[in-house]
């Protein structure tokens, strides 16, 4: 005669679907709803200039983000506060911040969750970073501006002219990228 499983074993069971099913929600990268007026594009790529686009600041005002990168080396990381890879990708992109800000680099925390702008205030108070940090519902305006998100992390490294000089999805690059940020700050300059 076969036994039932104990009811606990089987909570147990349920609540680990349960899990695997949130974590495969989150990492295939969903996105929110798109604005009517906004037509889905290919997301920007290596040697675009970047076109300017207005988020919200954690005080609740509308930021444009060229005040934020205008005229420095910048580093745009997209993420929300379900994305595991994302959060742990922040320490990272502090240290590369502290490392060169002082040479025009800064780095600016783009943050997507559906609800940005009513948590963000309250998460980055509990979580600091020193780099500016801005929300963007759904990231509605970073997809209209500078093209379709299918996954965060997404970092897009922009130089000094709002030039797109690489863009790296996922935190697999990060080794890549610390390296290529490094590279620019320590290359000679071209002869004039």
């Amino acid at each position: 005669m076969l036994s039932r499983p104990p009811l606990v074993d089987l909570a147990r069971t349920a609540s680990a679907i349960v899990l695997v099913l949130a974590a495969l929600f989150a990492l295939s990268g969903c996105k929110g709803q798109r604005a009517a007026d906004c037509p889905e594009r290919e997301l920007v790529k290596q040697g675009e200039v970047v076109s300017d686009l207005t988020v919200v600041g954690l005080d609740g005002k509308p930021v444009p983000m060229k005040t934020l990168i205008g005229g420095k080396v910048a580093l745009i990381d997209v993420w929300a506060t379900w994305c595991q890879p994302c959060k742990l990708a922040m320490p990272h992109l502090q240290a590369l911040h502290n490392q060169f800000k002082d040479q025009g680099f800064v780095v600016v925390g783009v943050m997507t969750d559906a609800n940005a702008t009513k948590i963000g205030s309250g998460y980055m108070k509990d979580n600091p970073v020193s780099y500016p940090m801005v929300l963007d519902d759904d990231g509605a305006a970073f997809d209209c501006a500078w093209g379709t998100v299918t996954g965060i992390p997404l970092l897009v490294l922009v130089d000094r002219d709002g030039k797109v000089l690489e863009v790296f999805q996922g935190t697999g690059d990060i080794g890549t990228l610390q390296r290529r940020i490094t590279q620019l700050f320590t290359a000679p300059a071209p002869a004039a």
